[in-house]
């Protein structure tokens, strides 16, 4: 195991495998209840054949069961037994054993518990994940059980220590334990792994963010220094009319009215740069794409005024919202337009898309460019890591943001147009719900200032 995975804290593994587990565990116990439910048929038909003068006792217990797993099966939609899972689990089990012991104790005939608890124990440790101390409990109560029924039987310890039932017995036992415990360790390696994982990737991300500051910075502090200039101008204007003694206070609010609105956008700026800029990730949430979008546009466009570049902004009206990381998908969309922007350097006339539409409960993003385009050839090694087209670029951005959208539950696409000048990226996101429509706003061109 590396040093890396070595530094993450057991306990927040295991609370990550926890969190985990439960659901499958509620899911897992849902199905042998099922099973369950199926395996009486033969018990009742065998009571029927065999046990007519214990039938009416047989078949109390088998009402009992029934009655027990249908109450089960109920109960599993509550929020409380996923909370508690593995103990319910235990005290589910252990219920239906000892009326699993009853029906024996009236029979007069062990074997058949002796057999169905061999069963269970190696079932649970294989289709459980409840971990070894779970079993382990598991295990001792059905040694009490099947102590307290053969001594029931047989009136004596002896036989249950002579039996070579028993002795199977012990071995599915032991080996029950020995393979909840490889399970439970097995899950813990695959959760420590993907959470060195998740954090690799977003120590990646972050770069990748850091990377597309580093772009747009020059654009960037031209689009400050447009309010900052602002605020100075209608501060020297106000002053020069207090000076002059013949401002009015209209003319004075107006003036500070403007030096704070300039203040707001200035300080907007500066804010989408800090999130951008932030460590990790900002959290799933509902969002409006369209927003999502303006921002990434708002962000880039002082670099596609220094280049040159005529923005066109076509977005949709009432998409269906959608549940993303809005920071993460502001990048994907940022460094696909930054893609863009760069590939037009040395092109005419020097346009860059960027739409959303509604399309099957989803919403498409697509950015296209006028650029040089790539060979088609090239195809999806586009979006493998490390893989560029650029003199200086690391093939990082285009491999990050398809995982990025994959996490999503999206797919990020992209080639060379028909007409060979440019490329088109395009990216799907699944909706948050299916209430939209695809009308689409009328088409919004940015000049540039």
């Amino acid at each position: 195991m590396s040093a890396a995975l070595q530094t993450l804290p057991r306990v927040e593994v295991w609370q990550a495998v926890r969190r985990k587990t439960q659901p499958l565990l509620v899911e897992r116990v849902r199905l042998g209840l099922y099973l369950i439910l199926i395996s009486y048929v033969p018990f009742v038909a065998q009571d029927l054949m065999f046990s007519q003068d214990r039938l009416v006792w047989l078949l109390l217990i088998k009402v009992a069961q029934v009655s027990f797993v249908l109450a089960s099966l109920w109960s599993l939609r509550s929020e409380r037994f996923l909370r508690h899972a593995a103990a319910a689990t235990l005290a589910s089990i252990t219920a239906l054993g000892f009326l699993a012991v009853l029906s024996a104790l009236v029979r007069q005939n062990t074997g058949s518990t002796v057999l169905l608890f061999i069963i269970i124990t190696i079932g649970a440790s294989m289709a459980l994940p409840w971990g070894a101390w779970w079993q382990a409990a598991l295990v001792g109560i059905f040694a009490v059980l099947l102590g307290w029924s053969q001594y029931s039987v047989h009136g004596s310890l002896l036989p249950v220590l002579a039996d070579p039932a028993n002795g199977a017995v012990l071995t599915a036992a032991l080996l029950s334990l020995f393979t909840a415990n490889g399970v439970q360790q097995f899950r813990y390696q695959i959760e420590e792994r993907d959470l060195r994982l998740q954090r690799s990737q977003a120590e990646l991300m972050h770069a990748l963010r850091l990377g597309t500051l580093n772009e747009i910075a020059s654009g960037l502090a031209h689009e400050i220094n447009q309010p900052l200039g602002a605020i100075a101008n209608y501060a020297a204007v106000v002053r020069r009319r207090l000076d002059s003694g013949a401002a009015t206070p209209e003319e004075l609010a107006r003036g500070v009215d403007l030096i704070g609105s300039e203040a707001m956008r200035a300080g907007a700026i500066l804010r989408r740069l800090r999130d951008l800029g932030r460590k990790g990730s900002i959290g799933m949430q509902v969002v409006d794409i369209n927003t999502v979008i303006a921002r990434a546009v708002e962000l880039v466009r002082p670099q596609a005024e220094l280049q040159g570049v005529t923005l066109v902004l076509a977005t949709g009206s009432r998409l269906p919202a959608v549940y993303v990381d809005d920071i993460q998908i502001e990048q994907v969309a940022l460094n696909l337009m930054l893609n863009g922007i760069e590939a037009m350097n040395a092109s005419a006339p020097k346009i860059l898309s960027v739409s959303a539409a509604c399309e099957q409960h989803s919403v498409r993003i697509t950015v296209r460019d006028t650029g040089g385009g790539y060979a088609i050839a090239t195809g999806e090694q586009i979006f493998e890591p490390f893989f560029t087209t650029k003199a200086q670029g690391l093939g990082m951005g285009l491999a990050i943001s398809r995982r990025i959208v994959e996490a999503h539950g999206g797919s990020l696409t992209g080639g060379p147009n028909p007409d060979g000048r440019g490329c088109t990226f395009s990216f799907v996101l699944p909706a948050a719900h299916q209430e939209a429509s695809s009308t689409a706003n009328p088409t919004e061109v940015l000049p540039p200032l």
